[in-house]
């Protein structure tokens, strides 16, 4: 038993002294380009970042019943808003959903919570989508 012990313990030492040797052999390897290039892309993703934070502020929820646009919300105004004999469109923290659906497979139920993407309701024609103020989809990006 001290046998087998003593040669896991030779084994974890060996394995770990090997795993040092590498990880210096990666930080010797890495050249100043690389250094630039990771800061850029983490600059790049905090900016991406702010840019689509600041973007919230200005989503509309536009609700179409059949077509027709019935409601324009803005997405950061917590509402519920009732479509007569169709369902509930729930408005909450920058997130919608369509409740209470009238529709037999309540599939538009399922979608759950959404930010960007549009909610589709077949059955009743009813869609809830994501829309900039300035008119365009935010799928259409």
């Amino acid at each position: 038993m001290a046998a087998v012990a003593n040669a896991a313990k030779n084994f974890t030492e060996n394995l770990m002294k090997q795993l040092e040797k590498q990880s210096l052999k990666f930080w010797k390897i890495m050249h100043r380009a690389d250094y630039l290039l990771i800061i850029f892309l983490l600059v790049l993703a905090t900016v991406i970042t702010i840019l689509l934070k600041q973007s919230d502020d200005e989503k509309q929820v536009e609700i179409f019943v059949e077509d027709k646009l019935l409601h324009s919300v803005p997405l950061n105004k917590d509402t519920e808003i009732e479509l007569p004999n169709l369902g509930v469109v729930q408005i909450v923290d920058g997130r919608y959903r369509l409740i209470k659906s009238t529709c037999e497979n309540h599939l538009c139920e399922k979608q759950g919570w959404n930010s960007n993407l549009p909610i589709i309701c077949v059955p009743n024609k009813i869609a809830v989508v994501a829309k900039q103020s300035a008119g365009e989809m935010i799928i259409t990006k």
